[in-house]
């Protein structure tokens, strides 16, 4: 900077060393050994808390257990002795991308995500009923490499209601396979030299409409609005220039509604941000957006009100479409949040995520009748429904809710009973 005109600047002095900062830094320990001291009284003192997981049937959804604000995640248990030795190593262990469960629950479709430059895998999986009513594990009755594909992964899977069609999605080649079968003809529906998917580039996202009626996909293309009968493209949005990518797409329960969900790890021209378009006369009319302060890695619709939930790492945003109210929670339990899914009575949020490479845990925050989390004068109300032997990647309820089915990145995939806290069966890709 210049000086100015008629400004005379004066010369700094050399300063002298003063010997009587020693006295300040022995009050600097005292206070520091005072404030360790005070820490350590607080946490032989403390009571220690339980896992929901081992607290038998009474720590169930309808008694919540509030856990207190922590600095570090909750200490993650050692694996049970019958799981020790059942997963491949991590390096090769397969990550599960995406989950879709057929309307009739009697099949659940698993994308599988390998490392080391691997095509994907996606694998048709039988349910079964217990003598309970809940759902388990049968076998693996097709497997699908997605080598045969102009898909790498399948980072995204969803089936029509009605069970007709379902599609497989890829960010990473920006592409949508859609196949007209159900989930139980995976083996049917892989692609041969008779037999091809309908596939459509440029989008990473596919979702049907609650109603069955419509299928919206998104990506770097923009937006288009399909009627899934006909497969006639009814409407379409335009990308903006220099916005972040597509990371997810939603309809709400009445599918009047389709939230598109804008991310990048690194953004450095806009924040993330969720667009809303309302469906009418099979025209696509943007009504407004929600920006976010971190990145999106999953959103879902509440059931039962016009809200949806965002999951962000160390955060969980609820975002009332009709009052426009915004929730912003800090969840300091689990920092590495990865996925969020509603209960099907919208009375429940659960969300999962990681400790570490090898650990994670699923938890579950309570709502009120409005939609939002339940205050406490210590926060809100996050209940630990117990750990799995992996970072949990995907969640996903059944129509009735008993049955929670959790993936990890290490292969393991969990049927939960949200209301004992526990996975009560389990099965590992290798």
């Amino acid at each position: 900077m210049a000086d100015q005109p008629g400004r005379k600047i004066k010369p700094k002095r050399k300063r002298k060393r003063d010997d009587s900062i020693i006295p300040y830094v022995a009050i600097f320990g005292v206070v520091v050994a005072a404030i360790v001291g005070v820490a350590g009284v607080f946490l032989l003192t403390r009571e220690p808390q339980t896992d929901c997981a081992s607290a038998g049937s009474d720590c169930g959804v309808a008694t919540y257990t509030p856990l207190p604000y922590v600095l570090f995640p909750t200490p993650t248990p050692a694996l049970p002795p019958n799981m020790v030795g059942e997963f491949p190593p991590i390096e090769e262990a397969p990550a599960i991308s995406s989950l879709a469960l057929a309307p009739d629950e009697q099949h659940l479709l698993v994308g599988l995500r390998y490392s080391q430059g691997q095509p994907g895998h996606v694998d048709s999986l039988s349910l079964t009923e217990n003598e309970d009513g809940m759902l388990t594990f049968g076998d693996v009755i097709a497997s699908y490499s997605l080598a045969a594909s102009d898909l790498f992964a399948a980072t995204d899977i969803d089936i029509q209601p009605d069970g007709e069609y379902f599609s497989l999605a890829s960010e990473l080649s920006q592409t949508v396979e859609l196949y007209n079968y159900s989930a139980a003809d995976l083996k049917a529906a892989i692609p041969n030299e008779g037999n091809s998917p309908i596939t459509f580039s440029g989008y990473n996202n596919l979702a049907f409409s609650p109603n069955g009626r419509y299928f919206a996909m998104a990506g770097r293309d923009g937006i288009s609005l399909i009627d899934a009968e006909s497969l006639f493209e009814l409407a379409t949005a335009d990308p903006n220039q220099g916005e972040p990518q597509v990371v997810d797409l939603a309809f709400n329960s009445t599918s009047t509604v389709l939230a598109v969900a804008h991310s990048e790890t690194m953004t450095n021209n806009m924040s993330p941000y969720i667009t809303f378009w309302s469906i009418e006369n099979d025209q696509l009319n943007e009504i407004g957006s929600v920006t976010v302060s971190r990145v999106i890695l999953d959103m879902e619709f509440s059931p039962k009100l016009n809200q949806i939930a965002i999951a962000m790492p160390g955060q969980i945003d609820i975002y009332d479409l009709d009052s426009q109210q915004h929730e912003t929670y800090a969840i300091q339990e689990t920092p590495a949040i990865v996925a969020l899914t509603y209960d099907p009575t919208a009375g429940v949020l659960v969300f999962g995520g990681s400790h570490d490479a090898i650990s994670g845990s699923v938890y579950a925050i309570p709502l009120s009748d409005e939609g939002f989390a339940i205050p406490r004068d210590t926060g809100i109300n996050i209940n630990n429904l117990g750990f799995t032997s992996g970072p949990v990647s995907k969640l996903l309820y059944n129509a009735s809710g008993r049955t929670l089915f959790v993936g990890t990145v290490n292969g393991g995939l969990f049927t939960w009973n949200v209301g004992l806290s526990r996975p009560y069966d389990d099965y590992i890709f290798h």
